[in-house]
């Protein structure tokens, strides 16, 4: 398993409508040697209860993303890739980009 050292979270914005958050990552694989896995994710929560997050990984290992609310018992996936293979690390092909939004309009 990967280490969680240097992981970063911070606020970017709140205001009377929106808080938006961003986690970044970068961390060697600790099963084989390869260029450091990197993620970001950045996440808006409106208080109307709209969510919209987004972000980008490299397309190995295995990447998955969940959201729990408060009072939920269980974590809701949002965002589930399969490994690509270390070949798939390589610039320009490294960044997978995704997104989860509740939008309806």
């Amino acid at each position: 398993m990967a280490s969680d050292e240097g992981v970063i979270v911070k606020r970017v914005l709140s205001n009377h409508e929106k808080t938006t958050i961003q986690l970044t990552h970068s961390v060697g694989n600790p099963i084989i040697i390869s260029p450091a896995v990197d993620y970001k994710v950045i996440g808006t929560f409106y208080r109307n209860g709209e969510i919209n997050i987004a972000g980008y990984h490299d397309q190995a290992p295995h990447h998955e993303v969940y959201l729990k609310e408060a009072d939920d018992q269980n974590w809701e996936p949002l965002h589930l890739a399969e490994n690509k293979g270390l070949e798939m690390m390589a610039h320009p092909t490294a960044n997978h980009l995704w997104r989860y939004s509740t939008f309806t309009q």
